[in-house]
């Protein structure tokens, strides 16, 4: 299980439980973080202000997801049992491999937004393209194989 709560002084914290244990709080947080996905190796990844880390099933090794050349913050999504995170470095979809290592996902032409919602076991992503130039901006489902 994961989530986030406050510690004694208000502050949020990305948490877990492995395997049905007391919840505690991840190591080397900033203020605000949130743990949004976990895999069946007990892998957390979460986001911690305008970056992503990503816990080992100890939860003791820490990687900070990295960002794509030119971009200033990522926010992770999902995770899979392979131990392959999505999410976003700025508006860009983008994978990373369990060393925190980014890829970008291809984006067609005249399409600037894109939003990677779900990955599968087989690594199949779920998501929606823009042209966010456009208003109001008109979203299409996408997966990237």
């Amino acid at each position: 299980m994961i989530g986030r709560a406050t510690d004694a002084n208000g502050t949020w914290k990305a948490v877990r439980a492995p395997h049905g244990k007391k919840l505690k709080a991840l190591p080397s947080q900033d203020l605000g973080a949130r743990a949004v996905s976990v895999n069946n190796s007990d892998v957390v990844v979460a986001n911690v202000k305008d970056r992503s880390l990503r816990w080992s099933g100890t939860g003791t090794a820490i990687t900070e997801l990295e960002l794509l050349r030119g971009s200033g913050h990522t926010f992770v999504r999902g995770i899979n049992d392979a131990g392959t995170s999505i999410g976003n470095s700025d508006e860009r979809a983008v994978t990373w491999d369990a060393q925190g290592k980014v890829t970008a996902l291809p984006t067609p032409g005249g399409l600037d937004k894109a939003d990677p919602v779900a990955i599968n076991a087989a690594g199949s992503i779920a998501g929606n393209l823009a042209d966010a130039r456009g208003w109001p901006v008109q979203w299409r489902a996408v997966v990237w194989r």
